[in-house]
């Protein structure tokens, strides 16, 4: 879990970095993504973080941050889509292995060239032009470090998955999990959810999979609840305690 936020937060201290925003500190992010975490519960697909990563920006710097968050969060997207597809694939027999394997490696070339091009793209949409055109050089050195980022966060999240599936004794092997857990995380990723529909959301399609490996949905549930506790559920009371109890201090006026 640690790991995990860890990559989130260094991520989005990159991007505020390099896009302009240089007097973030790590603490300030780190806030952020608690705080967004915190919010996002109550949001589908949890699209609230960005009211909490925006919050400890001051005013002014909002506008830029709203962009930087989505340039940070869209590498994470693609990294679930590029690993999913391949396995997903397989996991019903539409290809066979060695094509899964060919798909995941071409679309992780094809997914780390967007995010490359991406700053330059946005760019030219007419109404980022004034927001990112300063800040593209910088942020096309930042956007393939915030790919390997994500790709890391992607391969921690997995085995974390694959490590409590092990503790519930889920009885599938690791070759298994490789298809399945990819499966679950792109399928997980394409349904909109909400905060009180989220944890049976994710054990629903984690017990769909991997009752095809035989696991009952029992040790599925326990599996899922176990991750949404680490990774959102307590993690977003950190940043809830942390936002009330230590607010963010007032941007002293020029």
């Amino acid at each position: 879990m640690l790991l995990n936020w860890f990559l989130e937060i260094t991520k989005w201290w990159l991007a505020l970095q390099k896009g302009g925003l240089s007097g973030q500190t790590i603490s300030r992010a780190s806030k952020g993504v608690l705080a967004g975490l915190s919010i996002g519960l109550f949001s589908p697909n949890r699209v609230g973080e960005f009211a909490g990563r925006l919050g400890v920006l001051a005013p002014e710097d909002r506008k830029s941050g709203f962009w930087l968050n989505l340039l940070c969060n869209i590498p994470q997207l693609l990294a679930t889509l590029a690993i999913g597809l391949g396995p997903c694939l397989h996991q019903y027999s539409w290809v066979s292995d060695e094509a899964s394997l060919a798909i995941t490696g071409l679309l992780l070339i094809a997914a780390g060239i967007i995010c490359f091009l991406l700053p330059g793209l946005l760019v030219r949409i007419q109404l980022l032009k004034s927001i990112l055109l300063d800040e593209q050089p910088e942020m096309k050195k930042v956007m393939l470090p915030l790919w390997f980022l994500s790709l890391i966060r992607y391969v921690c999240f997995s085995l974390q998955f694959a490590f409590v599936l092990k503790l519930v004794n889920a009885p599938v092997g690791w070759a298994a999990m490789a298809t399945a857990i990819p499966t679950i995380f792109l399928l997980i990723t394409c349904i909109p959810t909400m905060a009180w529909s989220e944890l049976g959301i994710r054990a629903s399609v984690s017990s769909y999979v991997l009752a095809m490996y035989g696991v009952d949905a029992p040790r599925v549930a326990v599996a899922a609840f176990l991750l949404w506790f680490l990774n959102l559920a307590l993690p977003a009371l950190i940043g809830a305690i942390w936002w009330y109890c230590w607010p963010q201090p007032e941007t002293e006026a020029p």
